[in-house]
């Protein structure tokens, strides 16, 4: 999966991320991954990240947090993101759908 994901951002650079901000790559792109998706030979996930949100500073009357968590996550094949207390650390919440 790391190697899928570099060669991924690897790919992105000006003129792409230009057609994306028109829409134009974004068409074009679902139009070539449908056959593909449409007999389940498309690997998708979701990548989110709350980093960099002040989690940690929020004070709802007892006191900051002492550790900020996501509930279970009810999407799959999803990793969250999130910063840990700690400056420079990062927890990765992973939700993956069963292998059948």
């Amino acid at each position: 999966m790391v190697r899928r994901v570099r060669e991924a951002i690897s790919k992105i650079d000006k003129d792409f991320v230009k057609r994306l901000q028109h829409g134009d790559e974004q068409l074009s792109l679902i139009g070539r991954l449908a056959p593909s998706a449409s007999k389940g030979e498309v690997v998708t996930s979701y990548h989110s990240s709350l980093c960099q949100f002040p989690l940690y500073d929020n004070d709802f009357g007892w006191g900051r947090p002492i550790w900020v968590s996501l509930p279970p996550l009810p999407v799959k094949d999803i990793i969250v993101f999130l910063d840990t207390k700690e400056p420079g650390g990062v927890e990765a919440y992973v939700s993956l759908a069963r292998k059948s």
